[in-house]
């Protein structure tokens, strides 16, 4: 499955009020997918990166957000919380910003839903939290690189 088929499936979900409705469209999703994207796909639906046995983390907030908004974006990052809370939603408020980014896209490449899991989580972030159940996290949290990180449904669906 091609990310960018992922995301649209993702708007129209998040477009949708009623639970019925957003079961449907998954359903009708998943027998396309094969075994090694449909673990994938549904962590990323549900909002999650890692599996819910894993003890990793992200060790991500909100301050790491706003900086690489601010540098995909290519505006400050004060005009980047300002607009967030005006929205009431990261993903509005990132859609918006992006729809008028200063910057240029050189290129494009079409990405399908397991290489964005594994280019993303598995190459460039090696040093992600690992975590017990207590909450002792061993490693240390690593800066992502504006750009890297993928998306995912921003209405959970579980």
């Amino acid at each position: 499955m091609l990310f960018m088929d992922f995301s649209r499936t993702c708007e129209k979900l998040e477009a949708i009020p009623g639970r019925l409705e957003m079961i449907d469209i998954i359903s009708r999703e998943l027998p396309g997918l094969d075994l090694e994207e449909l673990p994938v796909y549904v962590r990323f639906v549900m909002g999650r990166i890692f599996p819910d046995w894993s003890s990793r983390k992200l060790g991500i907030g909100p301050n790491l957000l706003y900086e690489a908004i601010s540098a995909v974006a290519g505006i400050r990052r004060e005009q980047v919380i300002e607009r967030i809370n005006r929205t009431g939603d990261i993903g509005q408020a990132v859609e918006d910003l992006l729809a008028v980014k200063s910057q240029t896209t050189f290129f494009h490449e079409e990405l399908d839903l397991v290489h964005v899991y594994t280019a993303a989580w598995r190459e460039k972030i090696p040093s992600v939290k690992n975590c017990s159940r207590s909450g002792a996290c061993s490693g240390t949290p690593t800066r992502l690189k504006a750009g890297t990180l993928p998306g995912s449904c921003s209405r959970s669906c579980g």
